[in-house]
């Protein structure tokens, strides 16, 4: 485990290659530290730009104070990336709820003009049906993405006859959505 500083040290310069980079596939990090400013315009220029890059697996994420806006730019790239098919962000379980859907609610903006995505997994330990709510709307009229997850796989989401029944109109709405894992009444 790096601290802040060192880890932003090698990450941005990682980030910034992927501008260039024209074989990398995959890119998957554990203990993803709290962005910064640095960090987050490479993010947006490195990943923006990349052709090639299909899947970004950032785990156990931890959020700093005030990363929100940070975020906001970080993820930005998702309105020019032509070829990332899935994005999966897991928060450490410290990580409040209320910081996971701020930054969760960054995403579905930027996917309305994406063309590629097609997995979105954005785990905490307490979503709720309101955030699918939110998040599947928000995604209109985005087709290509196929399958979104905001629980983790040991949390299912539970939920109740009314609750399904306020999914119910909200899935009609979207005709590319394909899955929602792990979804039990």
């Amino acid at each position: 485990n790096y601290g802040s500083s060192d880890i932003c040290s090698w990450l941005t310069p990682l980030f910034l290659a992927l501008q260039e980079n024209r074989g990398l596939k995959e890119l998957k990090f554990c203990r993803f530290n709290p962005i910064n400013e640095e960090l987050s315009t490479a993010m947006r220029l490195g990943l923006g730009k990349n052709s090639t890059l299909e899947l970004l697996d950032l785990q156990l994420i931890q959020s700093g104070n005030n990363d929100t806006s940070l975020w906001r730019e970080a993820l930005s790239f998702l309105r020019t990336n032509t070829a990332l098919k899935t994005l999966a962000m897991d928060f450490e379980y410290h990580v409040t709820e209320s910081r996971v859907a701020t930054i969760r609610m960054e995403v579905p903006a930027v996917l309305r003009e994406n063309e590629t995505l097609e997995t979105l997994s954005m785990n905490s330990k307490d979503a709720r049906l309101e955030d699918y709510l939110k998040c599947v709307a928000a995604i209109q009229p985005n087709t290509t993405l196929k399958k979104l997850q905001l629980h983790t796989y040991y949390n299912q989401l539970c939920l109740d006859v009314d609750e399904m029944k306020d999914l119910i109109p909200v899935l009609k709405k979207n005709y590319g959505l394909e899955e929602i894992p792990e979804i039990s009444y």
